[in-house]
């Protein structure tokens, strides 16, 4: 287990945590803006009503974070908009609209809520041996590969070099000493964003358009409508996004130097579920714990569930400046890219020195590991026209990788003959 630079429970000096919080934001702000542009564009939303649903996902996630590392998991981990939740939100849209978005969200938040607050979700706890938390570990880098070299590769060769400096100057600043390393993802992407502005990757235009300061309100899209089949795949999603949380408990515990305990995970999940329920209430997007902000926490050291704190602070504050959030949006995907190259591999090597460290490399261990990798990783190739000859329960399973390889992980660790 790791030992962190900073701690759990230390809290730095603002003009320490400050810089440190932003880092976090910013490390996890590719796929806040991605999630909801997709959104965006299949629910044909007009510039200002884009600008409304942005900030119902930034309120969300900011409340979800403070709440979830001051009084639930208490654990350094940021909560977000996943992409679990897309392929439920984009075949409600067309059909039922927003207002049924907003009701499987408020329906399924609860269900996560009650699911942690009775206990079940911890005792998952006895199921994820090292064998399958490193192998879950392992696959939610590896499942974020494709996100970042898409990213990187989005503007052409100029973008390619963005990506490029970007990841190099991250590397150097994580390697060097004093206070650079404790920020190298800031940092990295400050410089990305300057060499971005040569190559014409920066359009500050949309910030002049749109006001300084507004509130998110309740059900923007209407009164929320409850449709079954529509909860039906999105509680399916709310599974799927358990499983991957559980084990980014265990990522973040490991390189924070704390151990997971069942208290944790129940109060991390019920915390979860409600974020998801509020974000319903304003109009957003599930929330979930975001793997990208266990990459910062173990290329830093920084383990202060404060200073996350202090990022959902930051975001609830984006949440009622459009006109920052919208200057945040310019970052160029290609910076994003090249920032996310650096974390997924650290989360991907989490996970593969938990199975060093943990696992006796037997021919049992050895299927139960290798055979949950490729499943996991081989979900990412599946093409789009077979999942839409699946029921749609299947389909959404298959779309996460984590989910159906710590799935199969679990059922072989548990059913194979053999020591573990």
């Amino acid at each position: 287990m790791k030992t962190p630079r900073i701690k759990l429970n230390e809290f730095p000096p603002l003009h320490i945590s400050i810089p440190l919080a932003l880092q976090h934001v910013l490390s996890m702000f590719g796929a806040t803006v991605v999630v909801p542009l997709i959104i965006s564009q299949a629910a044909g939303f007009s510039p200002a009503e884009q600008i409304i649903f942005i900030q119902a996902v930034l309120l969300a996630m900011g409340v979800a974070t403070l709440i979830q590392s001051l009084f639930g998991s208490k654990l350094p981990i940021v909560q977000g908009s996943s992409f679990v939740f897309l392929p439920p939100m984009l075949a409600a849209i067309p059909s039922a609209g927003m207002v049924a978005v907003q009701g499987a969200l408020i329906v399924g938040g609860f269900f996560e809520f009650i699911a942690g607050l009775s206990g079940i979700v911890g005792f998952l706890r006895k199921f994820f041996t090292p064998a399958v938390t490193g192998t879950t570990i392992a696959l939610i880098g590896l499942s974020l590969a494709g996100i970042a070299v898409n990213s990187s590769l989005s503007s052409g060769i100029g973008g390619i070099i963005v990506a490029i400096v970007t990841a190099s100057f991250v590397m150097f600043f994580a390697l060097s000493r004093g206070f650079p390393k404790l920020v190298p993802i800031f940092l990295g992407i400050a410089i990305g964003y300057m060499i971005s502005i040569p190559f014409g990757f920066v359009d500050i235009s949309p910030v002049l358009s749109v006001p300084l300061f507004s509130f998110p309100s309740f059900f923007p899209w209407g009164a929320p409508v409850f449709e079954l089949p529509i909860i039906i795949a999105f509680i399916i999603a709310f599974i799927v996004s358990m499983v991957e949380s559980v084990g980014d408990y265990y990522a973040v515990s490991s390189v924070s130097g704390v151990k997971v305990t069942k208290e944790r995970i129940n109060r991390g999940i019920a915390t979860e579920g409600f974020g998801s329920l509020f974000s319903g209430l304003i109009g957003g997007v599930g929330t979930t714990s975001y793997s990208e902000n266990i990459g910062v926490v173990a290329i830093t050291g920084v383990a202060s569930r404060y200073i996350v704190a202090i990022g959902g602070a930051i975001l609830i504050l984006l949440s009622l400046l459009p006109a920052v959030s919208s200057l945040l949006s310019t970052i160029p995907l290609s910076v994003i890219g090249g920032a996310t190259l650096v974390l997924y591999g650290m989360i991907a090597l989490t996970g593969f020195r938990i199975i060093k460290e943990g696992v006796e490399i037997t021919t049992r261990n050895m299927f139960v590991i290798g055979v949950a990798l490729i499943a996991g990783v081989g979900c990412g190739f599946v093409p789009a026209d077979v999942l839409a000859g699946l029921p749609e329960y299947v389909s959404i399973l298959l779309q996460s990788g984590i989910a159906t390889g710590a799935s199969i992980a679990i059922l072989l660790d548990n059913v194979l003959p053999g020591k573990r």
